[in-house]
């Protein structure tokens, strides 16, 4: 019997596989319906999807293994490491407009990566996806 990667995760961790089956109260029918009858009406342009992750450099452990009794002791420096942040868009299996940051990403920063960097990588009508973010001011 062969055992892939996610049956090992699945046996080690706890994980299963069992879709989750709710929905969220804030969430409107009426609105989720409108929203896919538009969106369905865009199917011709291509989709691009935009997303932000960051990464923390820091190189230590807060836990380790040891054998049973076995203290582990060290030293974490104190100096404060640094964040950076990545923004970029995905279309076609391709990562377009990539960028990385150490600012905070504010709505002008992203209205200024979007306008001078994503939008240019465009050559075809798309339609651009991204998920809510606190930093866009919506109307602006």
């Amino acid at each position: 019997m062969s055992l892939n990667y996610h049956s090992l995760c699945s046996q080690s961790y706890g994980v299963h596989s069992k879709k989750k089956n709710h929905t969220y109260y804030e969430q409107d029918p009426e609105k989720v319906a409108l929203f896919l009858k538009n969106f369905n009406s865009l199917k011709h342009l291509a989709p691009v999807y935009i997303d932000e992750t960051g990464f923390d450099t820091y190189f230590y452990r807060e836990y380790g293994r040891s054998l049973k009794g076995q203290l582990i002791i060290d030293k974490v420096s104190v100096r404060r490491y640094q964040r950076i942040s990545l923004v970029a868009g995905l279309t076609n299996g391709e990562l377009i407009a990539p960028m990385t940051y150490e600012e905070t990403m504010t709505s002008d920063f992203f209205e200024a990566w979007f306008q001078k960097f994503l939008l240019p990588t465009l050559n075809t009508p798309s339609v651009i996806i991204m998920d809510m973010q606190d930093f866009i001011e919506w109307g602006s």
